[in-house]
């Protein structure tokens, strides 16, 4: 029987707190090596914990925005400037930070500001908007995507700071002066491989449109291993061009059979209903796992790695030799199950499944485990 405590070990989102030696778990530990040995082993030796830590974990709280760049005129602008604009000059960025701090009272007077400034306007209200939205509605952190011409090419960035503004431009610059720098981490994606969805809400033509309630699209296409609001998600990109039959994407249910099946022989709790998938089956496309256990979407993501290659290879420090982090650790354990405890049928619909679909390694999961691995071979060695 586990000790009353365990739920703490076993909880992903717990697992953030450092162990702490406990003799119950110990005692419990010592009798049942075969069950709750690989929990603590992952945890400690694994490191599992850190792990948690290095995951990506969102805001659920910053907000999403798609920013026209004038039909495309100043995309390249706002690419190599780092940065994103509106118009509108004539009201500076003071008279607009100054207003009154309630959007009631603000609105009202900026509306009047601008038919002072711009007579000829009939629809001073959207312009209020727009420039509410830019100083006051974007935040540090929040995630920004602008089009280029005809939307053929998107790009991704996360806002850093608030709006500035520059007292300069020349003729050749964007000549929009009210700016709010951004670093740009996904430039230049092809509009014909994105999400449907994302590809829909480019038919919005306002200079500024808030589009939070698209972020799980955005999120798995900046991320293929996060957590947000207490959920771990896993997106398996789907590289190939041509099509899928219908016996390949039904074997890629091997994947979790033979994670619920090492778990099973390793005494870690396994709910396959516990984790859902979305699917978005054009090709390329991607398949996206949402789950409350962190260890088994992380277990998951490192069979993918295992069979989609064989591990992750990182350079030595001379920048000339390459080691694979496949001889050591949890993807050796992994490693090990594949080669001479799993069902064989099992183990080659999988492979069959990430061959033929082309599923790419998730690269969230690459990186943590390799400087894990890193560490933990330095640590043998003292």
């Amino acid at each position: 029987m586990m000790p009353n405590n365990v739920e703490h070990y076993m909880n992903p989102f717990l697992l953030r707190n450092p162990y702490k030696s406990d003799s119950s778990i110990n005692i419990w530990w010592a009798r049942n090596r075969k069950g709750f040995a690989i929990i603590l082993r992952m945890k400690e030796f694994f490191g599992i914990n850190e792990l948690v830590k290095k995951a990506t974990t969102i805001d659920d709280q910053k907000q999403y925005w798609l920013v026209r760049t004038r039909s495309g005129m100043y995309y390249n602008h706002f690419l190599a400037g780092n940065y994103i604009a509106i118009g509108y000059n004539e009201v500076s960025l003071d008279s607009i930070i100054l207003l009154p701090e309630s959007d009631k009272v603000a609105t009202k007077i900026l509306k009047e500001r601008i038919k002072d400034i711009y007579p000829e306007r009939k629809n001073n209200k959207y312009a209020v908007s727009q420039l509410m939205k830019f100083v006051r509605g974007i935040k540090d952190g929040d995630i920004v995507m602008i089009p280029s011409e005809n939307s053929y090419f998107l790009s991704l960035g996360i806002v850093e700071g608030s709006a500035y503004e520059v007292s300069y431009t020349s003729d050749t610059d964007c000549p929009f002066k009210k700016r709010i720098r951004v670093r740009w981490v996904l430039p230049n994606r092809k509009k014909y491989k994105l999400h449907p969805k994302l590809q829909l809400l480019l038919a919005s033509q306002h200079i500024l449109s808030d589009i939070t309630k698209y972020a799980v699209y955005i999120d798995s296409l900046m991320h293929d291993f996060y957590i947000k609001d207490e959920e771990a998600h896993l997106v398996l990109r789907i590289q190939t061009e041509g099509d899928v039959t219908l016996d390949d994407f039904c074997s890629i249910n091997a994947i979790p059979s033979l994670v619920e099946d090492f778990c099973t022989k390793n005494g870690i709790p396994f709910q396959k209903g516990d984790i859902v998938m979305k699917i978005q089956m054009e090709s390329p496309g991607s398949l996206r796992l949402t789950g409350k256990s962190f260890t088994i979407l992380l277990l998951l993501g490192l069979f993918t790695v295992s069979l989609s290659g064989g591990g992750v290879h990182f350079k030595h420090e001379n920048g000339n030799t390459e080691f694979s982090i496949q001889t050591q650790g949890l993807l050796k354990a992994i490693g090990d199950y594949l080669d001479k405890d799993a069902d064989r049928e099992l183990t080659n619909s999988a492979i069959r499944a990430v061959d033929s679909m082309k599923i790419s390694s998730p690269k969230d999961i690459e990186v943590p485990e390799m400087l894990l691995e890193k560490r933990n071979e330095a640590r043998e060695k003292n």
